[in-house]
């Protein structure tokens, strides 16, 4: 009794010293993580994965709200052989990845979940908080990996892209699972002042003119002497020798400004008045195609620097009349709504020319095989295609067509069917189940009968 209390005490001391030491080596940090932006559900919801292995690397948008981005996050992955998974935090660069900032590792995953990954050595990132970011996901030698997600419209701060960086990138309409954590700087302390404080006074511009740079109709703003122009602007109609992607292609001198967002771009069919944003680029891109413009229309064009919520003044005003017969202008907001295991339904804007006689609309999958154009009345704004493979990643195309059966350059989104659900009497591990199980009773069967057949005989 005497040597199991002497035990016990040891023990205890033991567990003491060993969790102070531990304590005492742990990392500090200027505050403790929170999950910040995630994108989860319940699994039975999870309704699309990508096979990573087939797709380069795969890349979901996110928007990170802290201005750290800690050491680790958590992607819903699935199927892993067992080899290293890697994936990177990364800037955004015109609406692609950009810079990396951060590689992260994990395991191979052996079960579906969220899977934890970890930086090598534990230092969360700085970041620019609400500005897009990326994560890429790696699949190395992992052949099974699977990234699961969800239909488009629900995690509304980004979007998914696969095949990067190969050319084309392909822009996918579902969103991937992930959760990622951070935190803010501890602000400075305040500083009391007194009497002796100096009093700095001065005026803040007035920018509530200015709407948001996402906004596709935003007029032309207030301008700012703190943000120098762009210069001699151009343009000049160019078109690809299929014909399907054709407009006019802006190019501008940058502005002097070092540190500006970017540039915005402004059209009009009138030279003095009636400006909206067609667009905009990063700061180191100066030239913009705008492919929305029809046959023999005369367009005017400015170009804006901006920063933050400053715009400078406007650059020179350039004018260009496109060639006839290019064909209507290009379709607007063509988007997939509802989509199953062997549809979709597609919708778009209608066109307003009046020689529009229709659409055509085209599927083609991402191995390259192309189911055959359909024709839409120039009335109708919907069409569900059928027919289509589950599983699949679709490129779906709407161009519009006028009476001498010119076509507009294509708008294009990219689309996956579903895959046959768990509970699907067409899941392949069940209809093989069902199909053991038949080919079992039916051979118990045909030897019960042979059986009762003998002793017949033998009677």
């Amino acid at each position: 009794m005497k040597k199991r209390f002497v035990g016990l005490v040891v023990t205890s001391i033991a567990s003491i010293i060993f969790g102070m030491l531990f304590l005492s080596i742990q990392p500090t940090s200027a505050a403790t993580p929170e999950l910040d932006q995630s994108y989860e559900f319940s699994p039975d919801t999870w309704n699309v994965y990508v096979l990573v292995k087939n797709f380069g690397q795969v890349c979901q948008m996110i928007t990170p709200t802290k201005d750290n981005f800690a050491s680790y996050m958590d992607v819903y992955l699935s199927d892993g052989n067992g080899s290293a998974v890697t994936a990177t935090l990364r800037t955004n660069s015109g609406s692609l990845p950009g810079d990396v900032l951060e590689t992260f590792t994990t395991r191979g995953p052996a079960a579906e979940g969220f899977e934890r990954m970890s930086d090598s050595d534990g230092t969360d990132t700085a970041i620019t908080a609400n500005d897009p970011h990326w994560i890429c996901l790696d699949a190395g030698n992992n052949t099974n990996l699977r990234w699961y997600g969800r239909n488009t419209g629900y995690y509304n701060y980004g979007y998914m892209i696969h095949s990067f960086p190969s050319s084309p990138t392909s822009f996918i309409q579902t969103d991937q699972g992930f959760k990622t954590y951070g935190y803010d700087d501890d602000p400075p302390p305040t500083d009391p002042g007194g009497d002796d404080d100096p009093v700095t006074e001065g005026t803040t511009p007035d920018t509530s003119s200015i709407t948001s740079a996402n906004v596709s109709d935003e007029a032309l703003g207030d301008t700012s002497e703190l943000v120098t122009k762009p210069t001699s602007l151009t343009a000049k109609f160019v078109t690809d020798e299929k014909k399907e992607t054709r407009g006019v292609l802006l190019s501008w001198t940058s502005s002097t400004t070092v540190d500006i967002d970017g540039y915005k771009v402004f059209r009009s069919l009138k030279r003095s008045s009636g400006y909206t944003k067609i667009g905009q680029t990063d700061a180191n891109i100066v030239e913009f195609l705008d492919d929305s413009v029809g046959s023999s229309t005369t367009y005017y064009y400015v170009v804006r620097a901006f920063q933050s919520t400053l715009q400078s003044a406007s650059s020179n005003i350039v004018a260009i009349t496109t060639p006839a017969g290019i064909g209507p202008s290009k379709v607007k907001n063509v988007k997939v709504i509802d989509h199953t295991q062997n549809s979709m339904m597609v919708t778009w804007d209608a066109n307003e020319e009046e020689n529009l006689t229709g659409y055509v609309v085209t599927a083609q999958i991402a191995s390259g095989s192309k189911i055959s154009p359909f024709d839409i009345e120039k009335d109708k704004t919907s069409y569900k295609i059928t027919g289509l493979d589950a599983g699949e990643i679709y490129k779906i195309s709407v161009q519009a067509k006028d009476d001498t059966d010119a076509l507009s350059a294509k708008s294009s989104v990219f689309q996956n069917t579903l895959y046959w659900s768990d509970n699907s009497f067409f899941n392949t591990s069940y209809a093989t189940t069902a199909l053991t199980t038949i080919a079992t009773l039916l051979t118990i069967l045909f030897v019960w009968l042979i059986a009762k057949r003998r002793a017949k005989n033998k009677l």
